[in-house]
């Protein structure tokens, strides 16, 4: 096993995986779950109309920002895992109550708590990184989740260029035109990014796409979550 290494490329047609330190790695079957955009240009043996297309997939970008607290949370808040916020003051999509998960998210359960919050970025919708952490406390405290930013005692930040998949109007012919020409190579590729599919890109989602690609290889069964995502979310919610 290999943690924390770089794959400079795969060749394609010889079946092998080049990292960065020159290794070569023979495989038989490949699962990628890199963003299919980016891993496209990593395989030789993919024509450059191929490698061109996969480049039209869109997707956001997800800042995501810790606010460690004085004192304990209002009483509305200590049962309360996720919030969403759709109102145009709020530079965040999403708030969750970390502390509420585990006292060892904080210091002092006693005398701390805290927030994550996550602000959507992409060219339709630009975001000031340089600013985000005070529009976001701003923004607490217009919406009543804390009282003052006198309370804040740390803060944290951290961008994701890789977010959200965006489930555009083109992406289903991308990935129909895609997808096929890596298995002849023995790739596959699956996940939030490899298989760029939304509807079933949570982490339950990828991981019954890994548990499936297993089974496919290995036993021949064919996948459900990647190729009729409405299926399987149907299954799911009962």
């Amino acid at each position: 096993m290999k943690l924390n290494a770089t794959v400079e490329k795969v060749v394609g047609p010889e079946k092998k995986v080049i990292l960065a330190d020159g290794e070569e790695i023979h495989y038989e079957y490949l699962m990628s779950t890199m963003p299919l955009d980016l891993f496209t240009q990593r395989v030789e043996g993919l024509s450059s109309e191929t490698i061109q297309t996969a480049q039209g997939l869109k997707h956001s970008s997800t800042n995501v920002v810790g606010i460690g607290l004085k004192g304990k949370p209002k009483e509305s808040l200590k049962t309360m895992c996720w919030m969403y916020f759709p109102e145009y003051n709020s530079p965040y999509y999403r708030v969750t109550v970390f502390s509420n998960y585990s006292p060892n998210n904080v210091p002092d359960i006693n005398q701390h708590w805290s927030l994550m919050t996550e602000t959507s970025e992409s060219s339709a919708k630009p975001v000031n990184r340089e600013t985000l952490i005070d529009d976001t406390i701003r923004a607490l405290i217009e919406d009543q989740l804390i009282e003052s930013a006198d309370d804040v005692i740390s803060t944290f930040h951290m961008a994701f260029d890789y977010g959200y998949p965006t489930p555009s109007v083109e992406r289903d012919s991308i990935l129909k035109a895609v997808l096929p020409q890596l298995e002849p190579f023995g790739i596959y590729s699956r996940g939030r990014f490899g298989a760029w599919k939304y509807e079933v890109s949570n982490q339950d989602h990828s991981l019954m796409q890994g548990v499936e690609w297993a089974n496919r290889v290995a036993a021949n069964v064919p996948e459900l979550t990647m190729p009729f995502p409405e299926t399987a979310n149907a299954m799911w919610g009962k």
